[in-house]
């Protein structure tokens, strides 16, 4: 009588080891001895290899095709239900504001710069760089768009995402409010010990991200900075494009309020068309220490047409009104008025160092004018309509700035 049992298949050979040991509580091994035959003995044979299962399970193909869907949007186009990826942009691009905006929209259902929402539900936002100004930026939107449906919720404790225990309370914190969107704000004022210059430190702490929101429909966006080279995008690793579903990037126009966003990359999707916007100062009805009215900004979205334009496809009489008005505030400029400094508090940066009273302007403007017009009598009213179509053209290529009688360039 043996002391084995032959089988030809895993399955019959792991069935007879189990009803041994039933019987008779003693362990039984299943061994290879030859290909394609098995032996089970109740004790393992000297030299003989042990038969090890992968434990690997497979989908077929054809079937895996024919259940295949279409990407489930939140935001059509722009976030994809449980993708994370990445919104970067150079400082004072307006990225907080930008996600600010989209948060809005997927707290709300309301469309975000055109582009429909689908899925409205919870927001998370992480914020590393404290919740004074935030609360201006939500307050901003607030006034503007209505309220976030008291669906905005910002974190109060620290989170590090680079930190397992932060993490892990995080993961714990999205399982029960199951949020659509979790913003982090910004990569680098949320990290303890990460080099973002370091693949493998960079590529950790964006796995963290995307292991603390996978939920098959919570999807993350984390905020983080261009380099001194705008050119080449992301700062830091090569991480930050190779390891997430998606990245957007901003684009502020030089001395402008105008931000473009475009898709550097999208997973699974295809990019979408640019999306030119404008920020706009709105006024808080805050009043500071010393008087003057806290103020924020707003994201909108711009024309595109308008936001194209630039001063070679001007006509004849618009850049004579912007070389009237360069010559006008080299003669009568004058340092900015406190109403100026004050609508320019948000964003010091633009403001000019000298702008001009639109009644010099328009004289200088008139002497370079030329209308089509014999008559006299009809020479001052074509050349104000001539002016009042050029300064709405220099205005859409946001190439001049107006505020109450005073007029600038931007460039």
């Amino acid at each position: 009588m043996n002391d084995y049992e032959e089988f030809y298949s895993i399955e019959g050979a792991k069935e007879y080891a189990k009803e041994r040991y039933r019987e008779t509580g003693i362990i039984h091994f299943m061994t290879q001895v030859s290909e394609g035959l098995l032996h089970v003995t109740p004790d393992k044979p000297i030299n003989a290899p042990q038969v090890i299962e992968s434990g690997f399970t497979f989908t077929n193909g054809d079937e895996l095709a024919a259940q295949a869907k279409a990407p489930n949007y939140i935001i059509n186009n722009i976030l994809e239900t449980d993708s994370h990826g990445i919104l970067g942009g150079s400082s004072m691009a307006f990225k907080t504001f930008v996600a600010i905006r989209i948060a809005h929209s997927v707290c709300t259902g309301k469309s975000f710069m055109g582009c429909e929402v689908f899925y409205s539900g919870k927001v998370l936002f992480a914020c590393g760089e404290g919740q004074g100004a935030l609360s201006r930026r939500i307050k901003a939107a607030a006034l503007v768009y209505g309220d976030f449906n008291n669906k905005l919720l910002i974190l109060n404790e620290p989170v590090r995402i680079d930190n397992q225990s932060d993490m892990a309370r995080l993961k714990k914190a999205i399982n029960d409010h199951k949020p659509a969107l979790v913003i982090f704000d910004t990569f680098a004022s949320l990290v303890s010990d990460t080099d973002e210059n370091s693949p493998s430190d960079a590529g950790r702490a964006l796995k963290s991200v995307k292991e603390t929101c996978r939920n098959n429909h919570t999807c993350s966006l984390i905020i983080h900075h261009h380099g001194k080279d705008t050119s080449r995008g992301l700062r830091g690793a090569s991480s930050f494009t190779n390891d997430v579903d998606y990245s957007l990037s901003l684009e502020r126009q030089e001395g402008s309020m105008i931000t473009t966003l475009t898709c550097r990359k999208m997973k699974d999707g295809d990019s979408f068309d640019v999306i030119y916007m404008a920020a706009r100062v709105v006024d808080l009805g805050l009043e500071r220490q010393d008087g003057k009215q806290a103020t924020s900004l707003v994201i909108d979205q711009a024309d595109a047409s308008s936001v194209s334009k630039s001063k070679s496809k001007l006509g004849l009489n618009d850049d004579k009104a912007l070389q009237a008005l360069k010559k006008a505030i080299e003669m009568d400029g004058v340092p900015p008025s406190k109403n100026i400094i004050d609508y320019f508090d948000v964003t010091p940066e633009n403001m000019p160092k000298k702008v001009v009273n639109n009644e010099k302007g328009r004289e200088l403007a008139y002497d370079y004018f030329w209308v089509n017009t014999s008559d006299p009598k009809n020479l001052k009213k074509a050349k104000e309509a001539a002016l009042r179509r050029a300064k709405n053209n220099l205005l859409s290529a946001y190439l001049i700035g107006v505020h109450g009688n005073y007029v600038w360039l931007i460039n």
